[in-house]
């Protein structure tokens, strides 16, 4: 009995791991944000969508890295579509995807979505 408890555990903590090719891509765009220029990790972003929709876990984290660069730029409205995307993959972990949930519930109320952002 313990032996499957120990697997589903370890399934669930695999289901939450970026391919190495979608970390590598993220750790740099991650860089660029945090060196103030979330304006060029934007397209770098947009570039890597197409080649994470297989896996729906670097689906998630790309969208959610989307979103916080176009809220660094003040693009309120595409950190919304961002964040919602992420959120509708369902595989982000619970913690994350309250923050992530957070941010966007802000984001709709700063937007005067304000109906929207109470549901969140």
């Amino acid at each position: 009995m313990h032996a499957k408890i120990l697997i589903l555990i370890y399934a669930n903590e695999s289901a939450y791991l970026l391919t190495e090719k979608t970390w590598k891509a993220l750790t740099d765009i991650n860089a660029l944000i945090d060196e103030g220029n979330a304006a060029d990790a934007v397209p770098k972003l947009q570039s890597l969508l197409p080649d994470v929709q297989s896996n729906a876990y670097d689906l998630a984290v790309t969208q959610q890295t989307l979103g916080y660069a176009h809220n660094r730029l003040q693009n309120y409205n595409e950190a919304i579509t961002a964040f919602s995307a992420a959120l509708n993959t369902n595989a982000l972990p619970f913690d994350v995807s309250h923050q992530v949930r957070f941010s966007l519930a802000q984001l709709l109320i700063y937007t005067e979505q304000y109906v929207p952002g109470l549901k969140q």
